[in-house]
């Protein structure tokens, strides 16, 4: 699940100079250090290998085990050390903290046990040789917590994706909140959260012997303390559930529960183990208890940020007052608010469904036919989604004593249909037209149009039909000429 909040109004004399300088500070930070890291990386690895620790490790933690269950089972089969079940099995062993800890303490491989003593040389050097990454130095690993690194972690990153993931997220939700707040509390507050963060993963994960680094916690708590300072306001929203998308507005104090419910939730139940979702709550809860502190304590005006255009607002307002009217069976004061509405923006989709909902009630009526030209005219004018179009057109078509279209509306649908399976009923139209209307504007271009969807889709017969028809009805048009100079067999 994905929820993020859209906000505006930067100009040149206003701009977030706290999140920009931290966004390049991470950003020069990452491809500054990221080779040097690889290379030490991969050192340590190759000596890891080499060295014999990546089988001996290994298999003392097949013995370790003891037994196989779930997503263990498939150390069962890592004995050679080049098969894919002990890389798998390498990587269960990497990721179980209870392991590690009594690996290093001595208490897996023991002194009394034959090669103890190269083994614990070879640890000794493999440690040594990973500690020299940058990751290691100043990400914060909660078995051996340092002062400084519960700050320094925040600017470092795994890789260009989880960089550019949290950029993403700091922009995004950094802006609002460094223009609403005020540089120093916005900087403050990113700083508090982002040990807050480090501080409850510490704890939750105190033998963990992996580092953690990024910014996503203090980014989480810039979330939490943005749903609390803006908890009063309405702001529109993107969300998505992975197959489908949107935005809404909402109050923003939403927000807050649905993130941390979000975060726990992929804690228990999600299958990525590598993100710090505890860094993420932490972030979250001292978030908004910051953003408290500045509303309720600090008594912080909060600037309204967002970038809601007055048309948006009214257009808002205008929808609420025409539903209401509907539920009032006021029609007219409805159909007033809706034109208001259109005339604001033109091909807004729900003030179209519900002008023709209102019309279609009284189809005697001869505002039923200049209402559904209205509505038809502005879905295709403004890509209204085909289904209205289609629907809206058929609801018409059997509704109405007498079908009481314009000739260009009739035009515009026969260039809609055929890609939506009505393709004979784009044939009927252009044949009423180019009988009745042969003056308008536009009609040869759609009978050029019409044969080339026909040749498109392999029907050569109905090409070569309507290709007559421009040729003997239109033979002066330039739509005529080009038929001829480049369709050659087909136009004859």
């Amino acid at each position: 699940m994905l929820i993020v909040p859209l906000t505006g109004k930067l100009n040149l004399k206003n701009l977030p100079v706290v999140t920009i300088s931290l966004i390049v500070v991470n950003c020069a930070i990452f491809f500054l250090s990221n080779d040097t890291e690889q290379k030490t990386y991969l050192a340590a690895m190759d000596y890891y290998v080499e060295s014999g620790l990546y089988e001996t490790e290994v298999t003392a933690y097949r013995d370790y085990l003891g037994s196989y269950d779930g997503e263990r089972i498939v150390c069962r089969n890592a004995v050679d050390p080049d098969s894919q079940a002990f890389l798998s099995c390498y990587h269960l062993m990497h990721d179980d903290d209870r392991f590690q800890k009594e690996l290093t303490a001595n208490r897996i491989i023991t002194p009394g046990m034959d090669g103890y003593t190269q083994w614990r040389l070879d640890r000794d050097l493999f440690e040594a040789d990973r500690d020299k990454m940058i990751s290691r130095r100043w990400g914060l690993i909660p078995d051996k917590p340092r002062v400084l690194p519960f700050v320094t972690y925040m600017f470092l990153h795994g890789s260009l994706s989880h960089l550019v993931g949290n950029m993403i997220f700091l922009w995004l939700v950094g802006c609002a909140l460094e223009l609403g707040i005020g540089r120093l509390a916005y900087g403050v507050g990113y700083g508090i959260t982002g040990v807050c963060s480090a501080l409850l993963y510490v704890l939750v994960y105190s033998s963990s012997n992996s580092q953690l680094v990024g910014a996503s916690g203090a980014i989480a708590g810039l979330m939490g303390a943005f749903s609390l300072l803006f908890a009063g306001r309405r702001i529109r929203v993107f969300y998505s559930l992975g197959f489908y998308f949107n935005t809404v507005r909402a109050h923003a104090w939403l927000l807050f529960p649905v993130w941390v419910a979000s975060e726990v939730g992929q804690l228990v139940f999600g299958e990525v183990d590598h993100v710090a979702y505890m860094a993420h709550i932490g972030g979250l809860l001292s978030g908004g208890l910051c953003g408290l502190f500045f509303t309720r304590v600090l008594k912080q005006q909060v600037q309204d940020v967002f970038d809601v255009p007055p048309e948006e607002d009214r257009v808002t307002l205008l929808m609420d007052e025409a539903l209401a009217c509907m539920d009032r069976l006021d029609v007219a004061g409805a159909k007033q608010s809706l034109e208001t509405v259109l005339s604001l923006e033109p091909g807004h989709p729900k003030a179209l469904d519900q002008l023709y909902t209102l019309a279609r009630n009284t189809p005697n009526a001869p505002s039923y036919h200049r209402d559904t030209v209205t509505v038809l005219t502005a879905m295709l004018r403004h890509g209204g989604q085909p289904d209205s179009v289609l629907a809206t057109y058929d609801d018409y078509v059997k509704r109405a004593p007498s079908v009481k279209l314009p000739p260009s509306l009739y035009l515009a649908l026969a260039g809609f249909f055929p890609d939506h399976g009505r393709e004979a009923e784009a044939d009927r139209f252009l044949m009423m037209l180019t009988r009745k209307v042969p003056t308008l504007a536009g009609l040869p271009e759609a009978l050029l149009r019409h044969a080339t969807y026909f040749k498109r889709v392999g029907n050569d017969a109905g090409c070569r039909r309507i290709l007559a028809v421009l040729r003997s009805h239109f033979p002066d048009s330039p739509e005529a000429a080009l038929v001829q100079r480049t369709m050659g067999d087909l136009a004859t």
